[in-house]
């Protein structure tokens, strides 16, 4: 149902307002709504996934029969006023949005003195956030359009105007917002390989670095990864764009420096995947400034895949006490349900690259997974520690215990149930070939390559090429 869709987004703090505009009458004449309100929020507090409309309806008018029509029609009027009052209540909690909005109302009823007070507040409020770059650039050009209607619209005209104003504050706005979404636009080109028409781009960056506006802190910043994307390769403009957004993160809103320090990390990963490593030191530092600024969410948790590929990073770096320090300090942030899981398994990665192999396998035997991410994990670590140690009689019980798991497994699609067991297949064979058995090696190594859809094959090469040399 799209209305209990929607109110499941709603946080505390939004269901109880919204519980008290249903209450008014100048926006809610129908007062059933509120009894459905209040069985939907029945619902909601029960983390039921499907709820039942006939319970539904019985919940919110026991008194009446089960009509589906009216409960659709109901509900229907409900969607309507709960996106009426996300309108509204944002609008109340972004004052800024309310002043421009009644200035303008203010000026078409030709109140200048009620005008001249909402102008003052709006006034005072851009002098507060003159810092704010990007929401300051984007209500600062609204500010002068409200002003030039309201000069516009004054019955004695004075000659007065804020014309000049008016075309900077558009000026930076529109370049703000056009160099934005080529950065996005080269971003999407480099990542899916396709064209995007970007309108009249080259005009505009001829006309912009031949400007004054470069010196706009959010504006330099923007046409600076897009230099960086024409020419991803030069390190020099990769560690200045890296230090200006650093010092002027504050200037973006959350979701724009979060797709900001993305762009960086996907020029690294580019980078270190085509094979240069130099890359890797950067993509630790970008990770570092991302953790220094704590730019993990708008809640302040931290989400698995940017835990994971910091942990990465990190041991590829090899930068084990930092590692160490941030897997004991920032687990917490992640959602409750994956701490324990992530912590036992990155803490048994850790000592991995540390070669402790022993301390790996202590962990790994001391933890059951609950997530088949992790629980994949888990085993392929176990594989790589008794490989190392050459225990191979372990190894060889726990290639069969790992082979039963996945054949037994309903959650893995069958193409990753292929992948590993070709996998485990490959290092039974692995185990059993004396390193002196160079030809029977090259005949492995050509099967691997020959087979595909073989999980870790990277591995497995290496470890061959290790034995024949």
């Amino acid at each position: 149902m799209k209305t209990i869709k929607l109110l499941n987004t709603f946080n505390s703090s939004e269901i109880f307002h919204f519980r008290k505009f249903l209450d008014s009458p100048y926006y809610n004449e129908d007062a059933s709504l509120n009894a459905l309100f209040g069985a939907i929020e029945q619902f909601m507090k029960s983390n039921t996934s499907e709820v039942d409309r006939e319970k539904l309806w019985e919940k919110s008018f026991p008194n009446e029969d089960f009509d589906l029509v009216q409960l659709r029609l109901r509900l229907s009027y409900l969607l309507k006023l709960a996106e009426q009052f996300l309108v509204i209540h944002q609008m109340k909690e972004k004052d800024i949005d309310y002043q421009i909005r009644l200035g303008k109302i203010l000026s078409k009823r030709n109140l200048p003195k009620h005008y001249l007070s909402t102008d003052k507040k709006i006034t005072a409020w851009l002098e507060k956030n003159q810092n704010s770059g990007t929401i300051y650039n984007e209500y600062s050009f609204q500010v002068e359009r409200l002003r030039h209607f309201h000069m516009e619209k004054q019955t004695k005209r004075t000659g007065e105007n804020n014309l000049s104003e008016l075309h900077r504050s558009l000026d930076i706005y529109y370049l703000q917002e056009k160099m934005r979404f080529l950065s996005n636009a080269m971003n999407y080109q480099q990542e899916r390989n396709v064209e995007i028409d970007t309108g009249m781009s080259d005009w505009i960056l001829r006309a912009l670095e031949n400007s004054e506006y470069l010196e706009n802190e959010v504006i330099g910043i923007y046409h600076g990864f897009y230099l960086l994307f024409s020419e991803p390769n030069d390190e020099k403009k990769f560690l200045f764009l890296q230090n200006a957004l650093k010092e002027n993160y504050f200037r973006f809103s959350f979701d724009q420096v979060l797709v900001l320090y993305t762009f960086l990390q996907n020029i690294c990963i580019q980078y270190v995947n085509s094979g240069k490593a130099d890359f890797l030191e950067y993509l630790f530092s970008v990770y570092e400034d991302i953790i220094e600024i704590e730019l993990f969410n708008e809640e302040n948790t931290m989400t698995p895949w940017f835990y994971k590929n910091i942990i990465t990073a990190g041991l590829l770096s090899e930068k084990f006490d930092w590692i160490n320090q941030f897997i004991e300090k920032y687990t917490n942030l992640l959602a409750e349900k994956e701490r324990d899981n992530a912590y036992a398994y990155n803490m048994a990665n850790l000592n991995f690259y540390k070669k402790d192999y022993h301390k790996t396998i202590k962990i790994l035997n001391q933890v059951e997974f609950d997530d088949i991410v992790y629980e994949l994990g888990g085993r392929w670590l176990l594989v790589r520690s008794y490989y190392e140690l050459n225990e191979f009689n372990s190894l060889d019980s726990l290639l069969g215990s790992f082979r039963l798991f996945l054949l037994r497994n309903k959650v893995l699609t069958q193409k990753n149930k292929k992948q590993y067991l070709n996998l485990i297949r490959f290092v039974q064979r692995l185990i059993n070939i004396p390193p002196s058995k160079k030809d029977t090696l090259i005949k492995l190594k050509e099967r691997i390559l020959n087979q595909g859809n073989v999980a870790n094959e990277k591995w497995l090469i290496g470890k061959i090429d290790e034995l024949m040399q």
